[in-house]
C-alpha cells in the first residue's frame, strides 16, 4: 500500500468524523435555540404551562389494564387532569410519583388524575405505574397507537391537559412539571367548583 492510499482513508475517516461532529454541534444549537425561544433553560426546569381559553377537549375511548373501555365523556361534571406518558420516557417515569401525590392530595375532591399510557402493552406501563393500589382519583388507560395524543396536539412528553368540568381543556403543560408548584395548583384550583 503506497503512502497516498493511506492518507486517503486517512482523509476519509476524518471527514466522516468532521461530518459527525458538524451534525451533533447543530442538534446542540437548535436544542438551545428552541429552548430559549420557549423559555426552558435546563432539563431539570419545569416547562410551559399555558392558559388556553376553553376549548372543548377532543373525547375519546380507551381501555383500562382489565380491558374495559374508559370514555372522556364518562368524567364530564368534574375537572381532570389529561397526561400523556410511557416507559420510554425519563422526564415522564421521573414525574409519576409527583402525579401519584397530585392524586392523593386531591382524594374526595371532584378531581380525576386520568394517565395516558402510551406503550404497546400494559407489562411495560406496570413497571412504572401499576394499576393496581391508584388512589381514588387517579385512573389509568392505554393508547397503544398513540392516536389521543396527536388529536390534541400534543408533541412532546410529558405532556398534560387540565379539563374543566364540561370537559373544555383551560390549560396545556408542556413536559415534566412540578405538580406541587404554586403555578400548578393555582390552575388546578381554578377549575374546581
Amino acid at each position: 500500500m503506497n503512502t497516498n492510499e493511506t492518507s486517503g482513508k486517512l482523509s476519509g475517516k476524518n471527514r466522516a468524523i468532521l461530518g459527525l461532529a458538524i451534525g451533533v454541534s447543530l442538534t446542540v444549537i437548535l436544542t438551545l435555540i428552541y429552548r430559549v425561544e420557549h423559555g426552558v433553560k435546563d432539563a431539570t426546569q419545569t416547562e410551559a404551562q399555558i392558559e388556553i381559553a376553553p376549548k372543548a377537549a377532543p373525547l375519546f375511548a380507551l381501555k383500562d389494564a382489565e380491558g374495559r373501555e374508559r370514555t372522556l365523556e364518562e368524567f364530564r361534571g368534574k375537572p381532570l387532569i389529561l397526561h400523556f406518558w410511557a416507559s420510554w420516557c425519563p422526564p415522564c417515569i421521573d414525574e409519576i410519583p409527583q402525579l401519584v401525590a397530585l392524586a392523593k392530595r386531591f382524594n374526595g375532591k371532584p378531581l380525576t388524575v386520568l394517565m395516558v399510557n402510551l406503550d404497546a402493552k400494559w407489562a411495560d406501563a406496570h413497571k412504572i405505574l401499576p394499576s393496581k393500589g391508584l388512589p381514588a382519583s387517579m385512573v389509568s388507560i392505554m393508547d397503544p397507537a398513540s392516536k389521543v395524543p396527536d388529536e390534541y396536539g400534543s408533541y412532546q412528553f410529558p405532556e398534560s391537559y387540565l379539563l374543566n368540568a364540561k370537559l373544555e381543556v383551560v390549560t396545556k403543560w408542556v413536559g415534566p412539571q412540578k405538580w406541587e408548584s404554586p403555578e400548578v395548583l393555582s390552575a388546578i384550583q381554578k377549575v374546581l367548583p
